[in-house]
């Protein structure tokens, strides 16, 4: 194996035009997407803010950490 650093990595992913177009941020299609999924989630939810879900982490990490764990918002 090898190892790139990051800046070499950082010129060589630039070096390829579809892939810099991919990771270029547009603020403006941003907030419209928020605006419409907030949009969504106010239609969907009827406008409750109580809800709640699992989760559970996927790491290298102590299984305390991992979970699952119940999460309730705004009970």
């Amino acid at each position: 194996m090898f190892k790139i650093g990051l800046f070499k990595t950082i010129v060589m992913l630039g070096s390829f035009p579809h892939v810099t177009a991919a990771i270029k941020y547009d603020k403006e299609a941003e907030a419209a997407a928020l605006e419409l999924n907030r949009v969504k989630w106010s239609t969907f939810s009827g406008g409750t803010s109580n809800y709640e879900f699992k989760m559970e982490r996927i790491c290298y990490c102590p299984i305390e950490y991992r979970g699952p764990f119940n999460i309730e918002v705004g009970k």
